[in-house]
């Protein structure tokens, strides 16, 4: 018993949990409803990590890392968080904990396909930032109008950009699914998919047909408390646990 409680404690201090206090530096109004904001912090994290956002008194939330010099991130309203994070201004602080997840330094598919739905393109940048220099990125975009769309310069210049919006105000008129058919593949592509489980199920059944599981990574929008693998909040179905074992796998 003793030996054991030993064991848990020096796994405990091992764990990251502490918050760095910094402050908002930049924000941009992509929507009514989205924001890109900036902190004066750099993180140098790894493509697919995330970061947890802890307003005190409020709550807090895991975002991904969608630049990281300066650490900036993406922000969908959809709750009181959100709203909350959306609400400040320049120079309010705020707590980033992380980064978390499990991130990639690299990808041995000489093309990879990043396939984004909504503010899951957030996921995506960077990837195509880290490996644009060692390979051909081609990153396709869905959203739901022309007023949701982000980053799209900062993607063009890692490599092509095909959108698709479901109202046809940009791009082709549809879902994300309907760019494949302009892009060619072969059986060494790598996909990297991100956004909402509807979308990872859609596409990821066009790229079963093109590639094999080993090149297709996704992550879906689950639901992540502590971003350490202890609580199981994130956990799938087979007991994956998006915070640790992902969030892309």
């Amino acid at each position: 018993m003793e030996t054991g409680t030993r064991i848990a404690d020096s796994c405990l201090k091992e764990i990251q949990m502490q918050h760095v206090r910094t402050q908002v530096t930049q924000i941009q109004h992509v929507a009514d409803d989205f924001k890109i904001i900036s902190f004066d912090l750099n993180l140098n994290s790894l493509a697919g990590q995330f970061v947890f956002v802890w307003l005190p008194g409020v709550a807090e939330k895991p975002f991904s890392v969608l630049d990281d010099n300066p650490l900036t991130i993406a922000v969908q309203e959809r709750g009181k968080c959100t709203r909350a994070i959306n609400e400040l201004k320049a120079g309010d602080p705020v707590y980033i904990r992380g980064p978390h997840g499990t991130g990639f330094t690299k990808l041995s598919s000489h093309h990879l396909v990043l396939v984004g739905g909504g503010s899951g393109i957030a996921g995506l940048y960077l990837f195509a930032k880290h490996f644009a220099s060692t390979h051909k990125i081609t990153t396709l975009i869905g959203t739901k109008d022309d007023n949701h769309i982000f980053y799209k310069k900062e993607f063009e210049q890692c490599g092509d950009v095909l959108i698709a919006t479901e109202d046809g105000s940009l791009g082709k008129k549809g879902f994300v699914t309907e760019l494949f058919s302009d892009v060619c593949f072969d059986r060494e592509t790598q996909f990297i998919n991100c956004g909402p489980l509807p979308m990872i199920e859609a596409v990821t059944k066009i790229e079963s047909q093109i590639t094999t599981g080993e090149h297709i990574l996704s992550s879906i929008d689950y639901l992540t408390m502590c971003g350490v693998g202890i609580c199981g909040t994130c956990a799938d179905s087979h007991g994956t646990r998006s915070c640790v074992e992902g969030p892309f796998y």
